[in-house]
């Protein structure tokens, strides 16, 4: 109900075009790494793979109607 009416004071008082969205997201050598998995029932998953932080890179993107408007790039 609450994210209804978020919604709807957004709409009503807000043209697209003033509207800025951002989103956080991480890229290092684990990130093709999947925590979980599929099995036949009663098999447990298991993966062997090499353990390899290596460098994290962090993007933090502004976007608008007019594409991107400012990025953030953090080791």
């Amino acid at each position: 109900l609450l994210q209804s009416a978020f919604l709807a004071n957004i709409g009503a008082n807000y043209r697209p075009d003033q509207l800025i969205f951002i989103d956080e997201a991480a890229k290092d050598n684990r990130s093709l790494n999947k925590c979980y998995g599929y099995t036949p029932i009663n098999v447990r998953a298991r993966k062997k793979t090499i353990f390899i932080y290596g460098k994290r890179y962090t993007i933090l993107p502004a976007l608008s109607l007019d594409g991107l408007l400012a990025v953030d790039i953090m080791e």
